[in-house]
């Protein structure tokens, strides 16, 4: 009704007796629709929301599943936590020019939106905003946004391609956990922090690139380090086939290679000092590691569940082992003849079933004499018989 200038907390939640395919005016005179006003209305196919109103609050909208089509007047700065997450029909929605800020998880769960455009008017975009969109296959961020949030495109598993602002410092953690069509990702200049987590379960990202104008990264051969390069800070998930370790790589960080499911080997080169917790956990495909002389410490897990792996060659001192980093792996392990520190001590199955074989060891010969029909001389041949 006219004179109504505002419509109260869970004043329409829950209404599922009206029938389906509801179109709803809220007059002219309303500036203000409190939490939860029309959540869980799954009739609710269409709302247009008028000019007075400058919020949407809290799951205003939230569960209405049946909702297609919403008006946003350009008096509208905030768009509240939740405030449409679930509406699973809304397929496009237009951010108007005015909304300065997109709370956490707003539009969560919109599994039919396939785009969207956020205005450089907003400043920021809270956690999981867009999370759980699974047929959003574009994404364009404000320029003004300073960070990608956590969570933001979290099971966004269509989106193939984003391109991050260059006004963007930082990823937060599982800001793109489970976008299982990314294949590639540029970081620009301005990035000077990613999570460790921020690309987790995207098991078709190959590569990664970095600006060469970024003062904290670097990137070859689509592995991105830190700037030096004596870091492995990711490793794209869905690399397949082989991978050296650069030499200047000291480090392998906790959890650095987990379930890289397509790396089949993995060599280092001098340098490499530690291998950190988990590092290659999970990674189902591989078949055989090397490591050069100067390998120090092998942490808990570090190889754990490598369910192919078959063939790990140590070519210097035996490292410190912790815990158990073969756990559940069947597999050959060679260690250098004439090295006393491979003491049987050493030579453990840390948690699975190895057989500890000496490379270079001394090889049994047999001699065998014939007598040269020609020249009626003894010829002498060695054979090997092991």
């Amino acid at each position: 009704k006219r004179g109504v200038t505002s419509i109260g907390e869970y004043a329409f939640k829950g209404c599922r007796r009206t029938g389906y395919g509801i179109s709803v005016t809220i007059p002219d005179s309303v500036q203000l629709i409190g939490n939860e006003a029309f959540f869980d209305c799954p009739a609710l196919k269409d709302v247009t929301i008028p000019s007075g109103v400058t919020r949407l609050n809290d799951s205003v909208f939230g569960l209405c599943k049946s909702l297609t089509s919403v008006t946003i007047p350009d008096t509208v700065k905030t768009i509240g936590d939740q405030a449409f997450a679930h509406c699973t029909s809304l397929a496009s929605i237009t951010i108007p020019a005015s909304v300065t800020g997109i709370e956490a998880y707003a539009f969560c769960g919109c599994n039919a939106l396939t785009d969207i455009t956020i205005p450089d008017s907003v400043q920021f975009v809270r956690t999981g905003a867009f999370s759980d969109c699974t047929g959003l296959k574009s994404a364009v961020l404000s320029k003004n946004v300073t960070y990608i949030a956590e969570e933001l495109f979290y099971g966004c598993t269509s989106l193939a391609a984003f391109t991050v602002p260059s006004s963007v410092t930082s990823i937060e953690d599982s800001a793109f956990e489970n976008c299982q069509s990314l294949k590639t990702f540029a970081i620009p200049s301005s990035v000077t922090y990613i999570d460790k987590n921020a690309f987790d379960d995207c098991s078709n990202l190959q590569s990664f690139t970095a600006s060469t104008a970024n003062t904290a990264y670097s990137s070859n051969g689509g592995v991105l380090y830190n700037k030096n390069k004596t870091e492995i800070v990711l490793f794209p998930k869905g690399y397949s086939g082989s991978y050296t370790i650069p030499g200047t790589v000291s480090t392998i960080g906790d959890y650095t290679f987990d379930s890289c499911k397509k790396l089949t080997s993995v060599e280092s080169t001098a340098g490499l000092k530690r291998i950190g917790l988990g590092a290659f956990l999970n990674c189902k495909a591989l078949k055989t590691l090397k490591f050069a002389r100067g390998l120090a410490a092998v942490d808990n897990m570090a190889f754990a569940m490598c369910d192919s792996l078959s063939s790990v060659t140590f070519l210097g001192n035996a490292p410190t082992f912790t815990g158990t980093p073969f756990s559940r792996d069947t597999a050959t392990v060679y260690y250098p003849a004439g090295d006393n520190t491979w003491t049987t001590s050493v030579r453990q199955n840390y948690g699975g079933t190895l057989k500890w074989t000496c490379s270079g060891s001394a090889t049994t010969l047999s001699l065998s004499i014939s007598c040269s029909a020609s020249s009626g001389k003894p010829a002498l041949r060695w054979n090997a018989v092991n």
